[in-house]
């Protein structure tokens, strides 16, 4: 449970991916993760990544938070953006 903002699921998995890939946010890792299609929610806690070629090592990338950690949304639209 992220403190105060309820359960972390994968709305908050696919907002956190989103967010990093999004233009405006301009992330300085976005390029870390240019294979990255999209991600889907399948359930309240899976999500599914949808890669634009084969990439054997993006499960790691998935495990080094200099890319980016993965964020609660309902904190996000709390304290904004940055």
């Amino acid at each position: 449970m992220a403190e105060g903002f309820g359960h972390f699921t994968a709305n908050d998995v696919k907002a956190s991916f989103d967010r990093l890939r999004a233009p405006e946010t301009k992330s300085p890792f976005a390029g870390a993760i240019s294979m990255l299609q999209e991600v889907q929610v399948v359930d309240d806690y899976t999500a599914k990544f949808i890669l634009n070629q084969p990439y054997a090592a993006f499960p790691h990338l998935l495990t080094n938070y200099r890319d980016g950690p993965i964020v609660n949304v309902k904190a996000v639209q709390q304290f904004g953006k940055d």
